[in-house]
């Protein structure tokens, strides 16, 4: 029998880390799991995997500097990289394809069923289609429910157990979540501000929780241009959605 492909794993956000990290555990790989830029490139350089499923927005290195890193070595450069995000501008994607991804994956667009199946083809040998990978994520309708659960359902490809985990993480993460971004906010770190809100809107999208997202996406975009007028604002009412997305969690059967 043929040993398990190894994939390193590097995502910073520890609700959807551990989402594809069981479900590629399940599927017979053995994952490395990196939580910075920094730990990635240690384990890429020690470890030599055969595929890096690398997050483009990561502390202490981003993932484009992790891969020009990694192509730039010559015991690393043949190894595949695959660029995960929730950006997706054609900017983002055509420098990290010019500097060596082979792909570049919309992470909060794909099943995790999805994601399974290409890392599959692509450690088999198939060309991966370059990306952006994903579906467009749909927009908040008025007055739809605060989450979801059909889309959380299909994110975990009917995965009952899976699901009800990741449920319990997000759950215990929220608080966590909020006191950054407000003390990211007080503090007037732009910085974090874009991180945290980037790490949430992925993981409310696959939750089914549009409103929130569009909210984080709002917050996202505002520290990225380094700007905070207006971001109470939208943290208070980012607040009021994660309560309610709580509420439909505690009072429903997601199954």
């Amino acid at each position: 029998m043929s040993a398990a492909k190894r994939v390193l794993l590097a995502e910073d956000d520890r609700f959807l880390r551990r989402a594809a990290e069981a479900m590629l555990r399940k599927q017979g790989f053995t994952v490395l799991p990196a939580t910075d830029g920094e730990e990635a490139l240690r384990l890429a350089r020690s470890e030599r995997p055969d595929l890096i499923l690398l997050d483009m927005v990561m502390p202490k290195l981003d993932g484009l500097a992790v891969l020009r890193a990694l192509k730039g070595d010559a015991a690393t450069r043949h190894v595949p990289v695959v660029l995960l995000s929730n950006l997706g501008q054609e900017e983002d994607v055509r420098r990290c394809l010019e500097a060596g991804a082979i792909a570049y994956f919309i992470k909060a667009n794909l099943s995790l069923d999805d994601l399974v199946a290409r890392v599959r083809a692509i450690v088999n040998g198939a060309a991966p289609e370059k990306g952006p990978l994903g579906a467009a994520a749909p927009p908040a309708e008025p007055g739809a429910p605060p989450m979801d659960f059909a889309v959380a359902r299909r994110y975990t490809g009917g995965d009952r157990d899976l699901l009800a985990e990741l449920l319990a993480s997000f759950t215990e993460e929220c608080p966590r979540r909020i006191r950054a971004m407000r003390a990211a906010e007080a503090s007037g770190n732009t910085e974090e501000l874009l991180r945290e809100a980037h790490n949430l809107k992925g993981t409310l999208r696959v939750l089914g929780a549009a409103a929130g997202a569009a909210l984080s996406e709002q917050l996202e975009r505002m520290g990225s241009e380094g700007r905070l007028d207006g971001a109470a604002d939208i943290l208070a009412a980012l607040e009021g959605q994660l309560a309610a997305v709580l509420r439909c969690i505690a009072d429903s059967d997601p199954s």
